[in-house]
């Protein structure tokens, strides 16, 4: 905290000396989120408590976030089965020994035998298995982010080096739009102006 404080509302807003623990593309991909997703609600106004000028960049990894959709719970699985078997730094999937990886799921958008399976691929794979509720304030290498419909800006800013996105035919929603326009170049100026 660098001493300085201004107000918001009825919020006191305080400056971290080093705002990020995400490295310079996880960062800059969530802010992009951040102010992309159109809000459902005029209580939906997280950007305005969030500073979006950063003099001291982090660090770079070299890698951007993943957007992986599948079909269902099977076709992910396979996919994760896939890619961990060359066990090649370049895969997807991959840990490096002393890497901590997590799945954050949200529990109110998929079925509990999802879950399960879910989890079970996560036990296999030596990461963690999370509701969205229960990550806040903890920090993972990787972060994997499963079945969300809409951003959730906690569970996107605890990865620190490789954030992966998964959704799938039962899980689309906001994000899955904000991510395809995103992909595809469209950009809602008033979106932003808002």
């Amino acid at each position: 905290y660098d001493g300085n404080r201004s107000e918001f509302g009825e919020v006191l807003v305080g400056r971290l000396y080093q705002p990020h623990r995400c490295c310079n593309e996880i960062r800059n991909f969530v802010y992009y989120l951040l102010m992309h997703e159109p809000p459902d609600s005029p209580e939906d106004n997280l950007h305005k408590f969030k500073s979006f000028q950063h003099n001291n960049p982090s660090f770079d990894a070299g890698k951007r976030p993943f957007w992986i959709e599948r079909s269902n719970v099977t076709s992910f699985i396979a996919l994760v089965r896939h890619n961990t078997s060359t066990l090649q730094e370049d895969s997807l999937f991959f840990k490096k020994p002393g890497e901590s990886a997590v799945l954050i799921y949200d529990p109110n958008t998929i079925e509990p035998q999802e879950q399960s399976e879910v989890r079970r691929i996560c036990d296999t794979q030596g990461w963690k298995f999370r509701p969205k509720t229960e990550v806040v304030g903890t920090e993972f290498s990787i972060v994997i982010i499963y079945g969300f419909k809409e951003f959730h800006f906690e569970a996107f800013t605890r990865a620190v080096n490789r954030l992966i996105i998964v959704t799938t035919l039962s899980t689309q929603g906001k994000l899955t739009r904000a991510l395809n326009d995103l992909k595809n170049g469209r950009h809602v100026e008033r979106v932003c102006e808002s």
